[in-house]
């Protein structure tokens, strides 16, 4: 019998839009958006994003390494004030929208993930 106890599955979706912390390493350029209130119990890693879920497997974090080639320059990502994420589902995929608010800027980044 194939068990996928240990594997997240994509098809939890958050009830609602949590709040969220984030920081962003200009050296690295790293870019980690979470939920304070949640513990990340496993991880998938796509290239150069991570997403972490929890034990409902629902996505509590999100890392998105080389970020400033994934969204903005490095200068806009330094000086953000407010990140989050939202997950939709859709028939065979998941769709999460990111939340960057700057100084004078708002960026809205799709990722989109397959169901398994």
């Amino acid at each position: 019998m194939h068990s996928n106890k240990n594997k997240p599955q994509m098809a939890k979706v958050n009830r609602k839009e949590a709040k969220m912390k984030f920081s962003y390493e200009q050296k690295t350029d790293d870019l980690f958006i979470f939920n304070p209130k949640e513990k990340s119990k496993g991880s998938i890693e796509m290239g150069d994003i991570i997403l972490d879920f929890n034990n409902k497997k629902e996505l509590v974090g999100i890392q998105i390494m080389n970020a400033s080639k994934f969204t903005v320059s490095k200068k806009v990502l330094s000086k953000l004030k407010e990140c989050s994420f939202n997950i939709q589902k859709q028939k065979q995929w998941s769709i999460i929208r990111l939340k960057l608010l700057g100084e004078d800027i708002l960026i809205e980044p799709l990722i989109s993930v397959p169901l398994n």
